[in-house]
């Protein structure tokens, strides 16, 4: 709900732990959440495999909903990376998480059939379908061995796994709607494929394309009887509390950041792109 800039200034000299450290304590900690809390939601919160490794994961969760097998944890990983069971975790790994990424939809069905006398604010983050390929168009594992520098390969693989995710998310949100009917469903993205930046060395001189499209984000919002005019996703639930409550949030400046590379985290020559006029 609100732009990175009003938690700590781009200039920070900050190394790349304390920036992380920064931002996600924005993130577990966040205003929507907070605010939906007051309104007397109560929030679940669907951990995914990155959640699942922070202690402060979901910190102000009614509700923390682990789905992660202990296998998958990047210290596990460490641990044995270079050794004779390397590819053992690996392999078991990759099978865990695609196990964890379909029960995300189980989890969001569930709950979603539960009674209750508050209303919910719901929150998953799924992990697809961004990368590392899992899946193919039909939910097998890609028969085709991804060559990282080939930008043919990424493209058909995300466009498989994108194939296979769309039918989960239309039949658990059909399935979801068919338990509530006044429900709003907000699918949205962090950030778009960045296929084109694949191969491109430079990222200090992107071209507006690859901007672009790194931008483009897939936002839909299932509300009925309510209006959400939101360009940004920064607006998307600004938009939604102020038809749901008496509250009245600025509706913000639409705009993105673009971070550097070579720098720490939200630090230096970070710029607006404006994509939205």
């Amino acid at each position: 709900m609100d732009y990175i800039e009003k938690y700590y200034s781009f200039e920070d000299n900050l190394s790349e732990d304390l920036n992380q450290f920064k931002f996600s304590r924005s993130h577990y900690n966040n205003k929507t959440a907070n605010i939906l809390k007051k309104l007397g939601y109560k929030y679940y919160h669907i951990l995914n495999y990155w959640e699942e490794e922070s202690v402060n994961g979901a910190e102000i969760a009614d509700y923390r909903i682990s789905i992660i097998p202990f296998i998958t944890s990047r210290l596990i990983k460490f641990v044995f990376w270079g050794t004779p069971l390397a590819n053992l975790i690996k392999n078991l790994a990759m099978k865990n998480e695609r196990m964890a990424i379909c029960k995300v939809f189980n989890e969001l069905e569930k709950i979603s059939k539960e009674k209750s006398s508050n209303p919910k604010f719901v929150m998953a983050h799924i992990i697809c379908p961004h990368g590392p390929y899992y899946f193919d168009k039909n939910g097998d594992l890609p028969s085709k061995e991804l060559n990282p520098d080939n930008y043919e390969d990424h493209k058909n693989l995300y466009l498989g796994q994108v194939e296979f995710i769309n039918k989960k998310l239309e039949n658990c949100f059909s399935k979801i709607i068919e338990n509530n009917k006044n429900v709003i469903i907000v699918l949205q993205a962090d950030h778009g494929s960045g296929l084109l930046l694949i191969n491109n060395p430079n990222w200090e001189n992107l071209s507006p394309e690859a901007l672009e499209e790194k931008y483009s984000i897939q936002k839909a919002v299932y509300a009925p009887n309510l209006n959400i005019e939101a360009k940004s996703s920064v607006n998307t639930f600004r938009y939604i509390i102020n038809s749901i409550s008496n509250a009245d949030l600025d509706i913000l400046e639409d705009k993105c950041f673009y971070r550097n590379y070579t720098y720490s985290r939200f630090k230096g020559d970070s710029i607006k792109v404006d994509f939205f006029n």
